[in-house]
C-alpha cells in the first residue's frame, strides 16, 4: 500500500515538475508574459551585455574537496557544472562541493575572481545537452573563486540583466538549440568565445527578469 501510495506521488511531482519546466520555456521565450508586462523585448548581442572574466585550467589532480591544507582559491571546474550542481543557481552557502585549489597547483600571483551574479559555463561538453551549461553565482561573500578548467565566465557589464535571470537566460531553448549548432567537434563539442559573443538574444525588461 505505502509503495503504490509513494509511486503515485512521485508521478504527481514529475507531472508538476514538467508543466514548472514546460511554463518556465514559456516565460523565458516571451511566447507567456506574465500580467503587467507589455513592453517589448529588445534584440542585444551577448557582447553587448556580458565581458568575458578569465578562467584558471587545473585538473583534477589539483583540486580538493576535503578539509587538508589549501591555497583557499574556489576553482568552478567544468565537470561539476556538468554532474554535480542541481539546478541554475550556484548558492555557496549551499554547496559544498565546489573544489579548491591545492596550495601546490601554482596558483598566479594576481588571478581575477569572480562576483555574486557572474555566470560560469562549460566551454566543452562530450554531448550536445551539455553544450553552454552553466550556473550564476550567489553568495560569494568574500571568498575567492574563480573560473577553472574549460569553463568562460560571463559577466554583465552593461546592468541589463537582473540577479537570479542569468543563468536562466541561458537555458531558454531557442537560445540552447543556437548554441549547440555553433559548437564545434566531433567526440568532444566546444563553443569559442568569437561565436558565442555574436550570439543575439531577446532581452526582457528588468523589471520582468525579476518577476520571471
Amino acid at each position: 500500500l505505502w509503495d503504490k501510495a509513494t509511486m503515485s506521488l512521485e508521478r504527481k511531482i514529475d507531472k508538476k515538475r514538467l508543466v514548472m519546466i514546460g511554463l518556465l520555456q514559456e516565460l523565458l521565450s516571451g511566447k507567456t508574459r506574465l500580467k503587467g508586462f507589455s513592453k517589448p523585448w529588445k534584440q542585444t548581442r551577448l557582447d553587448k551585455i556580458f565581458c568575458f572574466i578569465p578562467s584558471y585550467a587545473f585538473s583534477r589532480e589539483l583540486l580538493t574537496t576535503e578539509n587538508s591544507p589549501n591555497s583557499g582559491i574556489y576553482n568552478i571546474h567544468y565537470g561539476d557544472i556538468h554532474a554535480t550542481y542541481a539546478g541554475t543557481i550556484l548558492d555557496f552557502t549551499k554547496e559544498r562541493n565546489v573544489p579548491i585549489i591545492l596550495s601546490s597547483g601554482g596558483i598566479p600571483a594576481i588571478i581575477e575572481t569572480l562576483q555574486d551574479g557572474d555566470v560560469v559555463m562549460t566551454d566543452a561538453s562530450e554531448d550536445y545537452e551539455g553544450v553552454g551549461a552553466c550556473v550564476e553565482l550567489a553568495n560569494v561573500s568574500g571568498r575567492t573563486v574563480t573560473g577553472g578548467l574549460h569553463t568562460f565566465v560571463l559577466r554583465d557589464a552593461s546592468g541589463l540583466t537582473a540577479a537570479g535571470f542569468r543563468g536562466y537566460l541561458f537555458k531558454e531553448r531557442t537560445l540552447a538549440n543556437r548554441l549547440r549548432k555553433i559548437a564545434s567537434g566531433v567526440s568532444v563539442y566546444s563553443l569559442s568565445k568569437t561565436c558565442l559573443a555574436e550570439i543575439a538574444i531577446a532581452l526582457p525588461p528588468l523589471d520582468e527578469q525579476r518577476a520571471i
